[in-house]
């Protein structure tokens, strides 16, 4: 049966657009936020309100949960005015925040004693992805339960790839997010040794591109120059506590995590202030 009804829990940054592609793509779509100025601006849009994600549940087939952590994941599923508290059997929770495997594994032990179903689908190519509609999700669970979701993720998600079990989408992002923020310190360590050299970096970041130096971070340098300076700690993070889970050596997160550290959007622009065309 075809999914008509959408809960997001969680309207910032990301959630917002989500939310917005989601009513554009004709879903009735039900949001929950403490950001009362976030929920009244797509009200206004025409989704309806809840006041927790218990209502968004009662009142949607699928809820996709787009908050800060791992802690704020267990509450608005298992909590007492969580998701479990009201949604009702064949419901589809989809983990759409980046924590940890394990986290998504306990919330899918409990929603399968009631009937209700876990994808964890974390997101990927940012705050531009989510607005332009072009996110990647990496998914872990049922592979027939993605085909249900597959047209409600595809009004934000350009490419759904499922790479296992529950907790594997997971995986899949936190690796990502690794190779990420280590292209970024790698880039901005090419870029400070070119610049003491007296080169033009717009104009070798445009030769970059073409070479075999060519990286997600170099195209769209502006993009992840402007993430929140927390963001890369909050990342890192989660690489080295899901390798130490798994009893794997992580050198280059670990030097990443420290390199990173208050590296922030102002100090990437002033390294390479020209905005160049993304390839």
């Amino acid at each position: 049966m075809a999914i008509k009804s959408v809960g997001v829990i969680g309207v910032g940054t990301m959630g917002a657009p989500l939310a917005g592609h989601l009513l554009k793509g004709g879903y009735t779509v039900t949001v929950s936020d403490p950001n009362r100025e976030a929920v009244a601006a797509l009200v206004r849009k025409g989704a309806q309100e809840a006041a927790s994600a218990k209502e968004v549940a009662a009142q949607s087939e699928l809820t996709l949960v787009i908050v800060a952590d791992d802690a704020q994941v267990q509450e608005v599923c298992l909590g007492p005015q969580g998701i479990l508290a009201a949604a009702r059997p064949d419901h589809i929770i989809a983990i759409c925040s980046t924590v940890q495997p394990a986290t998504c594994r306990m919330v899918a032990d409990a929603a399968r004693a009631q009937g209700i179903h876990v994808l964890d689908t974390p997101m990927s190519r940012g705050v531009a992805g989510a607005v332009e509609g072009t996110l990647l999700l990496t998914v872990g669970g049922d592979a027939g339960i993605l085909e249900r979701c597959r047209p409600a993720f595809s009004t934000f998600a350009t490419d759904i790839c499922r790479l296992g079990d529950i907790g594997s989408g997971q995986v899949g992002k936190i690796v990502n997010n690794l190779v990420l923020w280590a292209n970024v310190v790698v880039v901005r360590e090419g870029l400070t040794l070119a610049a003491s050299n007296g080169l033009d970096l717009a104009t070798l970041r445009e030769a970059l591109i073409k070479s075999s130096a060519d990286n997600f971070v170099l195209r769209h340098w502006d993009n992840v120059a402007g993430q929140p300076s927390w963001w890369d700690q909050k990342d890192l993070k989660a690489v080295l506590e899901l390798a130490a889970e798994r009893g794997v050596a992580a050198p280059v997160a670990t030097v990443t995590k420290e390199l990173i550290n208050g590296f922030t959007a102002e100090q990437a622009r002033k390294l390479l202030p020209i905005q160049v065309k993304n390839k």
